[in-house]
């Protein structure tokens, strides 16, 4: 009985033994056709790929061969300076392209080569002369920076000078003419003058006085003497009810002060 499980045993070993090998064989059988398989699409992979880049090389000798044929030129180009037939390439066709080419060139930079003038244009309307000035902008206090002369352009009557912060309005400003005369901005026909009595105030330019502008001290003088002295422009305190910062204009006798000085800035 012992002697009958011994050989069972290794008749176990045996079947399993050839079973692996069945296994292995087939495994092995299994890789074979599985690499024929992969060459035989890759055989046939590089032959569509080699028939594929002989059609192209194909197609561009084909193209090569038409775009190589020569296109005879337009007349144009013929006419243009920078054509030169290198086909027909002889000396008299090089000196016409060299002396074609000077010549477009010479017109090029010359500046008197134009062409025929064009039709002129309506003449437009003579506008106003803009004559000379010595000075123009807001006429500014230096004592006072935020006071500007100004006038009261509302009043029915004759216009009020007056002083007040920067409107920047045609009234804040002055031309200081080459002859002279301090004009309005607003009203050309405006003029800064002085009274009889002394006082300063806005008249017609026809008749009013004449201003000049001392440079070194920025005063404003009036040219003709009043009350025998030369006098100029000056800020004047003068309080209203006992209130203070209430300021006028008036001609004092010139002497070199901030409240004499004037900028037209």
């Amino acid at each position: 009985m012992f002697h009958r499980k011994i050989s069972n045993k290794k008749l176990n070993q045996i079947f399993f033994t050839l079973f692996i090998i069945g296994i292995i064989f087939i495994a092995i059988t299994l890789c074979r056709y599985r690499q024929q398989a992969l060459e035989e699409d890759y055989s046939d992979m590089i032959g569509d790929l080699y028939e594929h880049l002989e059609n192209q090389d194909k197609q561009i000798d084909e193209r090569q061969n038409i775009s190589s044929q020569p296109v005879p030129p337009t007349q144009e180009q013929q006419s243009s300076p920078g054509y030169l037939d290198l086909q027909t390439l002889s000396v008299p066709a090089i000196k016409t392209y060299v002396s074609r080419s000077l010549e477009g060139a010479i017109k090029s930079v010359r500046p008197d080569t134009k062409g025929p003038p064009g039709q002129m244009g309506p003449k437009g309307e003579k506008g106003d002369s803009g004559g000379i000035h010595i000075n123009q902008g807001p006429l500014r206090s230096v004592s006072k920076p935020n006071l500007f002369l100004g006038r009261d352009v509302n009043l029915s009557g004759p216009s009020q000078l007056k002083l007040q912060k920067r409107t920047y309005m045609p009234d804040q400003s002055w031309i200081h003419s080459s002859d002279g005369k301090l004009m309005s901005v607003y009203d050309k026909n405006d003029c800064l003058n002085v009274s009889k009595d002394g006082k300063v105030q806005v008249s017609n330019c026809i008749t009013s006085g004449k201003w000049s502008y001392l440079g070194k001290s920025a005063q404003l003088q009036y040219t003709k003497p009043v009350g025998g002295n030369k006098k100029c422009l000056a800020l004047k305190n003068s309080p209203e009810s006992g209130k203070d910062g209430q300021f006028s204009l008036s001609l004092e006798n010139c002497m070199v002060g901030p409240d004499q000085a004037w900028s037209f800035h």
